[in-house]
C-alpha cells in the first residue's frame, strides 16, 4: 500500500512538471516565433504552415501569409480560414488580428460590405480592450473601405477620429498615411461638387486661366484647398516618416488633380517625377496607374492620341505582368477610345473583346472564390471533428491510466460510464458525419447545377458572336466592294446579334452579383403604381412595335416594402417576357390584390401561353426554358431565374399559370405597406 502511495505522489509530481514546460513554453512560443518568422519569404511560410502540427502555430503561420499575399481572392481565403482557426482555438487577440486582414483583403477584392462587416468585428474587441492605436488603425481602414464604396461623409468621419488620436501621439506615419487617405477621399468627392461642372467648362470651354476659373467657383476653391492642404500635409509627414510609399501615393492624387482641373502641363511634369520616383524606389505596382492617368492627360488635355496609345500600352503590359486585371480592364477601355477616335476600328474591336473576356473572368471568379469558402469550410470543420477526436482519445487514455493507479478497486464502474460516454459521442459525431456528406452532395449538386447553366450560356453566347464574326467580314468585304447598302444590311444584323448578347450578359451578371452578395439590398416603402409605370416607360417601344396595349390598372394608393432596384428588374422581365410572347394586337394588364397584409400583383397577356412540361420548370436553374417570341425575339429564360431571385430576396413568393393559345399569368407577392395619415 505504501509503495503504491509512493508510485501515485511520483506520477503527480511528473505530471505538474510537464504542465510547467508546457505553460512557460506557451508563453515564450507567440513572442520567439513572430520575431523569427519575419524573415521567412512566402514559400518557406507555407512549407511551415502545410507541415507544422501545433494548431496555434498554424494559426501565427496563417496571419502571417495573409499579411504578404498580394492576391486578393488568395487572402481572403487565408483571412476567412485564420478567422475559424484562432476562434475554435480561442486566440482572441490572433482572431481580432484575423478579422482586419479579412476586412483589408475583401476590400482589396472588391466587396465593401464584407470588408465593413469584419473591420468592424476586430474594431469591437479593441474598443473593449481599449487598444487606442489598434482602434486607430482600424479607423483608418474603416474610412478607406467607406471612400471605396462612396460613402465620403462617414469616411471623413473615421479618418478624422483616427487623425486625432496619431496627432495626440506624434506618430508621423500613421498621420501620413491618415492625411493620404483623407486626400484621395476629398479628390473623389471633389468631383462629385456642384460646382465641378462649371469650373470644367470655364477651363476647357471658355479656356480661362486656372487662377480664373476657380475663383469664378467659390465652394469649389474652398474644396480644392482643402484637398491641397491634406496632400501637403501627407508628404510633409511621409518625408518625416521617410515613407516613399506614402509620397508617391500622394503625388499620384496630386497629379490627377492637376489634370482633371486642366493644369496640364504641371500634372505631366509631375507624372514624369513620379515614373522616376517608382523605377528609382522598386515601387511598380503602382506604375501602370500612374501610366494609366498619364495617358488620360494625352487624350482629355492635349487631344495627343498616339502618345495617349504609346503610354496606355506600356500600362497594359505592366498590368499583365503584375496580373492587376482590374488596371487591364480600365487601360483597354482607354485602347479602345483611342483607337475609335483615330478610325482604327479593328484595334477598337479588338480590345472591347478584351474587356468582354475580363468581364467573364470577374464573374467567374467570383463564384469560384465562393466555391472555395464553401469547400474550405466543410474542410475546417472535418479537421476541427477529427482534432476533438483524437483529445478525446487521449483524455481517456490518461484518464484510464490515472484512474486505474489510484482506484483500481472501481475500474469496472469507470470502464462502463467513459465506455457509455464514447457511444454517446460516436453517435453525434455519426450525426454529424451524416449532415456533412448531406452537405457535401447538396454542394456537388449545386456545383453541377452550375455547371449545366453555364454551358448553356455558353451555349448562346456562341451564336450571337459566331454570327458577329461572320457578318463582320462580310462588313469589311462589302465596305472593300463599296456596296453600302449590303454594309448597312450587315451592321443592322450585327446590331441585333450585340442587343441579344448584351440582354444575356446584362442578366447573367446580375443573376452573378446576386448570388454572391454583391448586389445592394435596401428596401424602402415604394408607390407600386408609380414604380411600375417607370419600367413600362422603358418597354412602350418594344409593345408599340407590336401594337400591344400595356394597361396598368393598379391603384394610385397602393404601397409595398421593397428594393426599387429589384422591384423594376422584376416588372421589366415579366413584361418583356409578355411583350415577346404575345402575338400583334395583343394586351397586357398588371393588377394587384391586397391578402393577409401581402400584395398580389399579376402580370396577364394574351399571348401564346407555356407548354406544361416546360411551366413546370419555368424557374429552375436547372432546365434554361428559353425559346424565340412570337417575332423571333431572342430569349434563353434567365430573366425568370433572376424574378425568382429577387421576389424571394423581398420576402414574396412567385408563380405562374398559363393555357397554350390563351395566354399567361404570372403573379407575385410583396410585403404590403398602409398608408397612415
Amino acid at each position: 500500500m505504501n509503495s503504491l502511495k509512493i508510485s501515485l505522489i511520483l506520477l503527480l509530481l511528473v505530471i505538474l512538471k510537464v504542465e510547467s514546460y508546457a505553460s512557460s513554453y506557451s508563453q515564450r512560443d507567440s513572442v520567439d516565433f513572430i520575431n523569427s518568422s519575419k524573415e521567412r519569404s512566402k514559400d518557406s511560410l507555407t512549407h511551415l504552415y502545410n507541415s507544422e502540427k501545433n494548431s496555434k502555430k498554424r494559426a501565427l503561420y496563417l496571419l502571417e501569409l495573409c499579411e504578404i499575399e498580394e492576391n486578393s481572392s488568395v487572402a481572403v481565403s487565408f483571412a476567412e480560414k485564420a478567422i475559424h482557426l484562432t476562434d475554435s482555438l480561442g486566440l482572441k487577440d490572433e482572431n481580432a488580428r484575423a478579422n482586419h486582414l479579412s476586412g483589408i483583403a475583401w476590400k482589396k477584392w472588391g466587396d465593401y460590405n464584407k470588408s465593413a462587416d469584419r473591420l468592424n468585428s476586430a474594431l469591437d474587441y479593441y474598443e473593449k480592450r481599449s487598444m487606442k492605436r489598434e482602434v486607430s488603425i482600424l479607423k483608418n481602414d474603416i474610412g478607406e473601405t467607406l471612400r471605396a464604396s462612396n460613402n465620403y461623409k462617414l469616411a471623413f468621419s473615421y479618418l478624422n477620429s483616427a487623425l486625432e488620436y496619431f496627432t495626440s501621439t506624434y506618430d508621423s506615419l500613421e498621420i501620413a498615411k491618415t492625411y493620404n487617405r483623407l486626400a484621395a477621399t476629398q479628390y473623389e468627392f471633389l468631383s462629385k461638387n456642384p460646382e465641378f461642372d462649371s469650373f470644367n467648362s470655364y477651363i476647357f470651354i471658355d479656356k480661362l486661366p486656372y487662377k480664373d476659373a476657380i475663383s469664378l467657383v467659390p465652394n469649389f476653391k474652398k474644396s480644392a484647398d482643402t484637398l491641397l492642404f491634406y496632400i501637403s500635409q501627407a508628404k510633409l509627414y511621409a518625408e518625416l516618416s521617410n515613407s516613399k510609399s506614402t509620397i508617391i501615393s500622394t503625388e499620384i492624387i496630386y497629379a490627377s488633380h492637376l489634370r482633371a482641373t486642366g493644369q496640364t502641363n504641371e500634372a505631366i511634369v509631375l507624372f514624369d517625377k513620379i515614373i522616376s520616383d517608382i523605377k528609382q524606389s522598386g515601387y511598380y505596382f503602382d506604375l501602370p496607374l500612374v501610366l494609366y492617368n498619364k495617358s488620360l492627360v494625352y487624350i482629355e488635355n492635349i487631344n495627343d492620341i498616339p502618345k495617349a496609345i504609346e503610354l496606355a500600352l506600356e500600362a497594359l503590359q505592366l498590368s499583365k505582368k503584375y496580373n492587376i486585371r482590374l488596371y487591364e480592364y480600365l487601360i483597354n477601355t482607354v485602347l479602345q477610345r483611342c483607337y475609335s477616335t483615330s478610325g482604327d476600328y479593328k484595334n477598337a474591336i479588338a480590345f472591347i473583346k478584351n474587356n468582354e473576356e475580363l468581364s467573364k473572368h470577374f464573374v467567374f471568379e467570383e463564384l469560384r472564390l465562393k466555391l472555395l469558402l464553401e469547400q474550405m469550410d466543410y474542410q475546417f470543420a472535418k479537421r476541427e471533428t477529427e482534432l476533438k477526436n483524437r483529445n478525446l482519445r487521449m483524455v481517456m487514455l490518461l484518464g484510464f491510466f490515472a484512474f486505474f493507479l489510484l482506484f483500481s478497486f472501481i475500474a469496472t464502474i469507470t470502464v462502463s460510464r467513459k465506455n457509455r460516454k464514447l457511444k454517446s459521442l460516436l453517435e453525434e459525431l455519426n450525426t454529424k458525419n451524416e449532415i456533412i456528406s448531406k452537405q457535401t452532395d447538396e454542394l456537388k449538386d449545386a456545383v453541377a447545377s452550375k455547371d449545366k447553366f453555364f454551358s448553356i450560356i455558353a451555349h448562346d453566347l456562341k451564336g450571337p458572336f459566331g454570327a458577329v464574326k461572320g457578318l463582320t467580314e462580310l462588313l469589311i468585304d462589302n465596305i472593300n466592294d463599296k456596296n453600302l447598302k449590303g454594309a448597312e444590311e450587315c451592321a443592322s444584323v450585327i446590331l441585333k446579334s450585340s442587343q441579344k448578347s448584351m440582354e444575356l450578359i446584362t442578366n447573367l451578371l446580375t443573376w452573378a452579383r446576386s448570388q454572391i452578395g454583391h448586389m445592394e439590398f435596401a428596401p424602402k416603402i415604394l408607390n407600386l403604381n408609380s414604380t411600375l409605370e417607370e419600367s413600362l416607360l422603358i418597354l412602350k417601344e418594344s409593345a408599340n412595335n407590336k401594337n400591344i396595349g400595356l394597361i396598368n390598372n393598379i391603384r394610385n394608393e397602393t404601397m409595398v416594402f421593397a428594393d426599387k432596384d429589384m422591384l423594376n428588374i422584376i416588372f421589366r422581365n415579366l413584361v418583356s417576357n409578355s411583350i415577346k410572347f404575345t402575338n400583334d394586337g395583343g394586351e397586357i394588364v398588371v393588377w394587384e390584390s391586397i391578402r393577409n397584409n401581402k400584395v398580389v400583383i399579376s402580370v396577364k397577356d394574351t399571348g401564346i401561353g407555356i407548354p406544361e412540361v416546360m411551366l413546370k420548370e419555368i424557374f429552375s436553374l436547372n432546365a434554361i426554358t428559353g425559346r424565340p417570341g412570337t417575332n423571333n425575339e431572342y430569349s434563353t429564360g434567365l430573366g425568370l431565374i433572376l424574378c425568382k431571385e429577387f421576389v424571394e430576396k423581398n420576402g414574396g413568393e412567385i408563380f405562374a399559370e398559363s393555357t397554350e393559345g390563351e395566354g399567361s399569368a404570372f403573379y407575385f407577392t410583396l410585403p404590403y405597406r398602409q398608408i397612415r395619415y
